[in-house]
C-alpha cells in the first residue's frame, strides 16, 4: 500500500540521517584535535589580556599570531555550523520518526481492517456455501417428491381406468341380463283366463 511505501522511504531517509550523524563526531574529533592548540593559545591570549590589565604582558613570541586567531575563528564558525546542521538533522529525524510511527499505526489499522474484511468475507462465503448446499438438498427432495407424485398420479390414472372398465363391463352385464329377462318373459305363454 501507499502507507507501506512511505514507511520504507522514511526508513531509508532515517538511515541516511543516522549515517550522517554517526559521521559528524569523527569530524568533531578531528576538529577538537586541531583545536587543541588554539584552546591552549586562547588561554594564553586570555592570560595576555589579563596581564595587560595588570601591566604584566607576556613576551611577544608567546602571543598568538593574527593568522592563527583567524584560522581558529574559522574553525569555531565551522563547528558551530556543523552543530546547527546536526541539530536540524536531529529535529528532522525526530519528525520523520513521528511520521513513521503514525504511518505504522495507520498500516496496522489498515491490516486489521483488511483482516476483519477477510474474516467477514470468509464467513459470508461459508454461509453462502451452506445456503447453496441446503438449496441443493431441497431441490433433490423436491425432485423426489415430484417423481413420487407423478408415479402416484400414474397409478391413480391406471386404477381409474380399470374401475371405469369394470363399470362398463357391469353395465353391459346388466343390460344383457335385462335383455334375457325380457326375452324369457316374452317367450312364456300367457296364463289362461279364469272361468266365470
Amino acid at each position: 500500500t501507499d502507507a507501506a511505501q512511505k514507511v520504507d522511504q522514511l526508513m531509508g531517509t532515517q538511515q541516511q540521517l543516522q549515517a550522517f550523524t554517526i559521521g559528524e563526531p569523527a569530524l568533531g574529533e578531528a576538529d577538537s584535535k586541531t583545536m587543541a592548540a588554539p584552546v591552549c593559545v586562547q588561554t594564553q591570549h586570555d592570560l595576555i589580556c589579563k596581564s595587560d590589565t595588570h601591566s604584566d604582558a607576556l613576551p611577544p613570541h608567546a602571543r598568538p599570531s593574527a593568522s592563527f586567531l583567524e584560522e581558529h575563528a574559522a574553525l569555531e564558525a565551522k563547528v558551530a555550523e556543523l552543530r546547527e546542521l546536526l541539530s536540524k538533522a536531529v529535529r528532522t529525524q525526530s519528525g520523520q520518526q513521528a511520521d513513521i510511527v503514525e504511518l505504522r499505526s495507520k498500516l496496522a489499522s489498515e491490516r486489521s481492517a483488511a483482516y476483519t474484511r477477510a474474516a467477514h468475507n470468509a464467513r459470508t462465503a461459508l454461509r453462502l456455501q451452506e445456503a447453496e448446499q441446503s438449496n441443493a438438498e431441497l431441490a433433490a427432495q423436491l425432485g423426489a417428491l415430484q417423481e413420487s407424485h407423478a408415479r402416484l398420479e400414474q397409478a391413480s390414472s391406471e386404477r381409474i381406468a380399470e374401475l371405469e372398465a369394470c363399470v362398463e363391463e357391469m353395465k353391459k352385464a346388466e343390460e344383457t341380463r335385462l335383455a334375457l329377462e325380457a326375452a324369457l318373459a316374452a317367450a312364456e305363454p300367457e296364463p289362461p283366463m279364469p272361468e266365470v
